[in-house]
């Protein structure tokens, strides 16, 4: 008789609630790389210095409306197309609101690929511990 050896495994997902809505962020393989992508985007976009003080008017809505769009592009890349909009909504339609959330899934994505990379370390360490 053989042994069978069973491996539940959970879907590669969490869920986030925003506004009373929830919504499922992937962490699978392709995700990720998506979601880093987005993020190296939204970092190096978003570090612009601008001196708003000298800026028109027609300039300052010029980039208010480059900011909306990073952090709609960001927001829809982990929540998906359309969910820009209601999580706007649910955030009073605040900017800064929503700047919170893409450091929230900044945050959650570093602490996820954290977590993968020490469970890597730790398998290979153990396995050429045997080894020797």
């Amino acid at each position: 008789m053989m042994a069978r050896i069973k491996i539940d495994l959970e879907q590669p997902f969490d869920e986030f609630e925003i506004g009373g809505q929830v919504y499922k962020v992937y962490y699978d393989d392709d995700s990720f790389r998506k979601y880093e992508k987005q993020c190296h985007k939204f970092a190096e976009e978003a570090d612009v210095k601008v001196d708003a003080a000298k800026l028109t008017d027609d300039e300052k809505k010029a980039l208010e409306e480059k900011q909306r769009g990073l952090l709609k592009e960001t927001i829809e890349t982990f929540f998906g197309e359309g969910s820009f909009e209601e999580i706007y909504e649910a955030a009073g339609k605040s900017l800064v609101n929503i700047t919170k959330v893409v450091m929230a899934l900044s945050e959650w994505l570093d602490s996820k690929m954290n977590v993968a990379q020490q469970k890597r370390r730790e398998y290979y360490t153990k396995r050429n511990r045997k080894k020797r």
